[in-house]
């Protein structure tokens, strides 16, 4: 029998709230500054993990409770003119949805852009594009960016992002293919508003993409 699991637990604004079982007892409801399904499954982990430390329940509410989360994973790098930028390490379709999902729920009722650079030896073949056109189509506005390392893979197995933003387009969402991270910084201030949530998507630092941004969006406002 599991003797330690999720009682119960919901994902809000301002993070996971959640009330663990441990040893068949039911723990106070104790919050955590992370967001979604992935990070309940973390959290889950986590109380696996430390079982055998024999922490008090204040001892797990107040690490919980003080956690600030990892590097690039939902980290918000600032908020230039009400426009929200965040870093992602995820590059995997899977981890690209769930983020979105984990935004929708830290930011709920806020347009959400996500902006992908395909530049692990993965992404940069096109085996997964279907799946990146379901990942994807969760969110509300899309830029899908380039590679140098692209021209590395034979065409006929390469990454297409101009397929997947018509792609996209054709599910109604509305998104650019634009290769260099100056464009993409210029579109993104071009386009958003007061309120929208910019998730950049890259396991490295897609050219630059992050400082630019940040620094057009504040000469911007």
């Amino acid at each position: 029998d599991v003797d330690m699991y999720l009682k119960r637990w919901t994902s809000t604004p301002e993070g996971l709230r959640f009330v663990p079982m441990m040893h068949g007892r039911e723990l106070r409801e104790m919050h955590v500054r992370l967001w979604g399904d992935v990070n309940a499954q973390n959290v889950l982990a986590c109380l696996s993990a430390i079982e055998s430390f024999g922490l008090s329940e204040e001892d797990l509410a107040h690490g919980f409770a003080t956690f600030d989360g990892v590097k690039r994973r939902l980290e918000v790098l600032g908020e230039p003119g009400g426009i929200t930028v965040i870093d992602d390490f995820g590059h995997h379709p899977t981890a690209v949805s769930m983020t979105i999902k984990a935004a929708r729920t830290r930011f709920p009722s806020r347009r959400l852009w996500a902006i992908f650079e395909p530049r692990s030896a993965t992404n940069r073949r096109n085996i997964h594009h279907q799946e990146y056109v379901a990942a994807f189509g969760e969110a509300d506005a899309v830029v899908i960016g380039s590679h140098h390392r692209l021209g590395e893979v034979p065409v006929e197995n390469r990454f297409d992002p101009a397929a997947l933003a018509e792609d996209l387009r054709q599910r109604g969402v509305p998104a650019r293919a634009i290769d260099d991270a100056t464009g993409i910084a210029d579109h993104v201030v071009a386009h958003s508003r007061t309120g929208d949530v910019v998730v950049v998507f890259s396991n490295g630092d897609f050219g630059g993409l992050h400082a630019t941004l940040l620094d057009r969006l504040k000469r911007h406002a």
